[in-house]
């Protein structure tokens, strides 16, 4: 028996992915033509995609000319789909898809691989098991259920109220007086710097606060760029003070009691639930690496581990391809499953080098380096500056922690403290002098309290 799918629901992505730019990006940035399942649509999602990395408009022309020989339905079928309405609830219409897409690939692909590693008595049973999650992560994509804006909008106050949702700390108490959200559930922010400027720094340090708090987090750190042992060497160097390059260099001086010590805080910090996950490379693993199968693998992480923090240092590690189109359609599928899957993801990002040409060397939102999707997308944009990395003859090392954007609320604040680099600390936090009276609510205008009454 084949496997059912929804052939108006596939038609409505199409139309709406036709007519409408910012839902075409959220489709584009949600679903692949690969997940269509019907052979005319996904050739016409294909030429969309191949319209829009172009900056080209998809009208009848475009997707003719992209299409590449294959059949759409030809200029006549494209014109009434022009015609019809543009959907009005495409999440619903997106989370479908996923769900017909993922029950085909398990039928297709999973179902007989697994069948054959069962029937196969080399196969350990672990291996069968660790096949069956995969299937399992596999089913989940999508399934979370639809409710009113009114209905969802209620719960969630309720929550608020009842203290079960509550703002996110940034892991700096100081920090946190300037921001609406913080790194709160659903959202995705970016945390920039240049080279030596203190990005993993303040990472691990981020971490090693928030499982101090009395609310610990859910956290799963992906250190790409340095690995996950010398992430955990420069978590254990926070939290017991104890220099990295002694947990690195001088391991063999450290006597039985030091390195219980250490392990014992280790252990602390993971818990007994797993609060913290430190994961090396997922990617290198997989059959095939591209930008899709990357995020892809990102959502299997976070749908299994329900974690309130996803850290990726540094984001663009996880991509192949580092066209700004493709970095902004991956850009725009991690917000979209930052919003499904409840969990604020932090992406850790370059800074480009014409931020040191700059007097001052101080970045700007137009630095980040790859994609204007970096300043665009995500809702918190923090941005770092260390002056020492420039000039080494400063007596004091200090790390500048600049907000650069934050959806709703204010912006251009800049926080300073005492940089600590070789215990991955950052001390004596305060806001700096430029702030002038600190953060309003908005940008200051008030609107009629139509509703009210």
């Amino acid at each position: 028996m084949a496997v059912q799918f929804d052939l108006d629901n596939e038609r409505a992505i199409v139309v709406a992915a036709l007519r409408d730019f910012e839902l075409r990006r959220m489709a584009l940035g949600s679903v692949y033509p690969e997940d269509f399942l019907g052979e005319r649509f996904r050739v016409i999602f294909r030429a969309i995609y191949e319209c829009h990395r172009k900056g080209l408009e998809p009208d009848a022309d475009a997707i003719a000319v992209h299409s590449e020989g294959e059949d759409y339905g030809g200029l006549d079928y494209l014109q009434r789909l022009f015609q019809l309405d543009t959907p009005k609830n495409l999440d619903f219409h997106l989370r479908q898809l996923k769900r017909d897409a993922a029950r085909f690939k398990v039928r297709k692909a999973e179902l007989p691989e697994l069948d054959r590693m069962l029937s196969d008595k080399t196969v350990s049973h672990a291996e069968c098991l660790q096949r069956l999650s995969e299937i399992h992560a596999t089913l989940r994509v999508g399934m979370r259920q639809i409710t009113s804006a009114s209905e969802t909008w209620s719960q969630d106050l309720d929550l608020r109220c009842s203290g079960e949702v509550r703002f996110q700390s940034c892991g700096y108490s100081e920090i946190d007086h300037g921001l609406i959200d913080g790194y709160s559930r659903g959202q995705v922010s970016v945390l920039a710097a240049r080279t030596g400027n203190g990005k993993t720094t303040v990472v691990a340090d981020t971490v090693r606060r928030l499982l101090s708090q009395k609310q610990k987090p859910r956290i799963c750190v992906l250190p790409l760029e340095i690995g996950p042992v010398r992430f955990m060497d420069k978590l254990i160097a926070s939290a017991t003070m104890t220099p990295t390059i002694k947990l690195r260099k001088d391991a063999e001086s450290l006597t039985l009691v030091e390195r219980d010590e250490f392990k014992r805080v280790a252990k602390k910090m993971a818990g007994q639930d797993d609060r913290l996950v430190v994961l090396g490379n997922p990617f290198f693993a997989m059959k095939e690496w591209n930008n899709r199968t990357a995020i892809d693998k990102l959502e299997e992480i976070t749908a299994e581990g329900d974690f309130d923090l996803v850290v990726m240092d540094l984001f663009q590690r996880c991509l192949t391809d580092l066209r700004p189109a493709e970095i902004e359609q991956a850009l725009v599928r991690v917000q979209h499953m930052a919003q499904q899957y409840q969990t604020h993801y932090c992406l850790v990002h370059q800074i480009s080098r014409k931020a040191e040409e700059r007097k001052g060397k101080r970045p700007e939102l137009g630095d980040l380096k790859g994609s204007g999707g970096y300043e665009e997308i995500p809702d918190l944009i923090v941005l770092l500056h260390r002056p020492k990395a420039y000039k080494q003859f400063r007596r004091k090392d200090e790390l500048e922690i600049h907000i650069a954007k934050q959806r709703d609320y204010a912006n251009n604040l800049t926080y300073i403290g005492d940089f600590y680099p070789m215990i991955s600390r950052i001390e004596n936090i305060h806001a700096a002098a430029e702030n002038a009276g600190g953060p309003e609510d908005g940008n200051g205008e008030s609107e009629e309290a139509e509703f009210a009454s």
